[in-house]
């Protein structure tokens, strides 16, 4: 130990001979690091820790499944509640099964009362949903089977952002109540910040309330759940995901009116919900990898002109009785304080590059929120370090290994002989190679991006706005709902500045929906149809989104933007009483 305190402290009078050469080392060893520990902090909350439920390895995501079924539509890969409750009763490989509605996006709840009115993103789950999941809730309890049901007592629950920022978490908040779209619903309970419905589920949509799901309601809506369930101790995956397919053979013959376009496919939940982002992850991962080894590739060009430089004083001390193993660990211990101090500016460094990641609100990222520099990381960044610090001390070990102190004391002054260039030669193509493919992987993801950019979308939003409207809830007849949106887009017409006006229940670029179709006519085999997505608009929507005028422009170069289904602007209630209008214009 006190050989070892000697060490320490005779690194550290070499580290402050040379202030400023060391300070760059550090800085620049901060920044691959840093890069390093935010990627890693980022990969480990979405890809590798564990979700924040109760034993999450036993949880299984459920999704509709049949051959020719499009993932990317979101009503394919959602499932029925007549299918789901086959699931529940006759699948014995769950404790438990639960749902919620997946196209929750499409509406919202409007506050009002005490305060300023404000628009409310709510999702229904089932009663089971917390207890199937393993969260205990911060106040009050989960929905009961009553509350579930087609007449219950109207209840909801907050999430802890929404509590926070509109009742200050006040404690009294449970058993007030709130109304919502001219109801009165009552606060039974307060969701734990630990989980965000919206950051596990639906990336990008912020969620306000909960609602309990009514399955005689969401019966007659079609492919609307989100399947969930808590796998048996003891069973397995692949025994539950045979199961399943047994059932769903079963409900297919003995239920036929259900059809043949649904089935199950079981992933672990963690799967589901960060698979999307393991291959973007990893690559950027990789990226900033290869950038730690450019920057080690540099340092050990930079210690080995620092050992070049004390090449006499090396020798002098070889020459006087110090060992080769004594004069390495004199190196070793040098850059082991160099690598602790870039170790520890690249955890301040993460530290704030986290907390920034954490708190973007544009990226669709699952479970972003959660990103911090926890203990797994540091420990991952501890290793880094020490490695880095081996990667760049290997170069001057090997050279002062191979150097003769007599050979050394012989020579004049210079930068250590052919020897010592044929080293930093190597490094230097090493780090010029390594520079090359990150640099020819940027340039391909650029050109791909700007591609993108200069793809023809279909429509012309320069000039457009948009904004949403839902009409009061006690609009009960279609009549009712088409005569609230007429008199809406009249009003807004006759706006000054406003050229046209139109409705629509989804804009572009929204999320796929997708209904099976039949031509009228036409003989299909049994088993067989097809499917479009769908957009119900209104008259002046083509206008309003230059739709009719860049159709003539994109159609050659076949960048239409899918089929266009021109119908009444009356939705249907399974799709939401929620609309979005567009507007243009003139200038």
């Amino acid at each position: 130990m006190s050989t070892l305190g000697w060490e320490i402290r005779h690194a550290l009078r070499a580290i402050m001979r040379e202030r400023a050469v060391c300070a760059v080392i550090v800085l620049v060893l901060g920044v691959g690091i840093g890069a390093n520990a935010t990627v890693f902090s980022v990969v480990h909350a979405v890809l590798l820790g564990p979700l924040p439920f109760h034993e999450p390895d036993r949880l299984v995501w459920i999704r509709n499944q049949y051959p020719g079924s499009d993932s990317s539509a979101l009503s394919t890969v959602t499932s029925r509640v007549d299918v789901f409750e086959e699931w529940r009763d006759r699948v014995t490989g769950f404790d438990a099964l639960t749902a919620y509605n997946a196209f929750f996006g499409y509406g919202s709840y409007t506050l009002t009362g005490a305060g300023e009115p404000e628009r409310l993103i709510g999702v229904r789950v089932a009663d089971n949903f917390f207890d199937v999941l393993g969260v205990q809730l911060v106040m009050g309890r989960a929905f009961t089977r009553t509350e579930a049901g087609l007449n219950g007592s109207p209840a909801v629950l907050l999430t802890h952002g929404f509590w926070q920022r509109r009742f200050a978490g006040d404690p009294d908040v449970i058993g007030r109540a709130l109304t919502l779209d001219g109801s009165a619903v009552t606060v039974v309970g307060v969701v734990p910040a630990s989980f965000e419905f919206s950051s596990l589920f639906a990336p990008g949509t912020e969620v306000d309330v909960m609602l309990p799901l009514v399955y005689d309601v969401a019966r007659r809506q079609g492919n609307t759940l989100a399947v969930i369930g808590r796998l048996r101790p003891g069973r397995t995956l692949s025994q539950v995901r045979t199961e399943l397919e047994a059932v769903t053979a079963q409900v297919q013959q003995e239920r036929p009116e259900l059809g043949r376009f649904f089935g199950a496919a079981a992933i672990e939940l963690k799967d589901q919900i960060s698979s999307g982002a393991a291959g973007a992850l990893l690559t950027l991962w990789a990226a900033v990898a290869g950038v730690l080894l450019i920057v080690c590739a540099n340092l050990s060009s930079l210690m080995l002109s620092r050992a070049a430089a004390r090449r006499k004083e090396v020798a002098l001390r070889a020459a006087l009785g110090a060992g080769r193993g004594r004069l390495l660990g004199q190196l070793v211990t040098e850059s082991a304080v160099l690598s602790s101090a870039g170790a520890a500016t690249g955890l301040l460094f993460a530290w704030v590059a986290t907390s920034v990641v954490a708190s973007l609100d544009g990226v669709s990222l699952p479970l972003l929120a959660t990103v911090r520099v926890d203990g797994t990381a540091v420990a991952v960044t501890a290793l880094v370090s020490a490695a880095a610090g081996l990667l760049f001390t290997v170069a001057p070990a090997w050279q002062l290994w191979r150097s003769s102190p007599q050979g050394i004391l012989k020579e004049g002054s210079g930068t250590g002989g052919r020897r010592s260039a044929r080293v930093r030669s190597a490094l230097v193509v090493g780090e010029t190679a390594v520079a090359c493919m990150l640099l020819v992987g940027a340039g391909l993801l650029m050109h791909s991006f700007i591609q993108m950019l200069d793809v023809p979308l279909g429509f012309e939003p320069d000039r457009a706005v948009t904004l949403r409207i839902d009409p009061p809830r006690t609009l009960e007849t279609a009549a009712a709902r088409a005569a609230f949106y007429e008199d809406v887009i009249r009003r807004v017409e006759a706006l000054p500045g406003i050229d046209s006006a139109g409705v629509t229940d989804a804009l572009p670029l929204d999320r796929q929906r997708s209904w099976g179709v039949r031509a009228k006519g036409v003989i299909y085999p049994e088993g067989t149809s097809r499917s479009a997505y769908v957009r119900m608009i209104g008259p002046g929507y083509l206008e309003s989104m230059g739709i009719v005028r860049s159709w003539s422009s994109t159609r050659r170069r076949r960048a239409a933007s899918g089929l266009i289904v021109r119908r009444s602007a009356r939705p249907r209630s399974s799709v939401g009483t929620s609309i979005a209008l567009s507007a243009s214009w003139r200038t």
